[in-house]
């Protein structure tokens, strides 16, 4: 599982690229065309990887993480409980894609 922050004027591009109607920045994180650019870049980054190293499920989302919030510590080092406790919806729903898919 994984949660990527997508690099916004990339996305912009993509979306008049493919001339998709986005009326949102969520809906551009969640857009179908906009995820399916995601999951081709991740398989081919990760074609060489052992199976248990692929990400199975993944989440565009909108913010990086933050200092301010306690995800990231000062030298940018993860901490992984307050991200989870910061993100539950997106972990959750990607625990149920990973449990339908397997």
């Amino acid at each position: 599982m994984a949660l990527i922050v997508p690099n916004p004027d990339r996305i912009r591009a993509e979306i008049k690229r493919k001339r998709l109607w986005v009326w949102s920045k969520k809906r551009a994180l969640t857009h179908p065309k906009i995820r399916k650019v995601f999951e081709q870049q991740i398989a081919e980054h990760l074609a060489e990887a052992p199976h248990e190293e692929q990400i199975h499920a993944f989440r565009l989302i909108g913010r990086a993480f933050s200092v301010d919030l306690g995800e990231i510590t000062p030298k940018l080092s993860l901490r992984r409980a307050v991200i989870e406790e910061n993100f539950t919806d997106e972990f959750t729903s990607m625990y149920g894609e990973t449990k339908r898919a397997g």
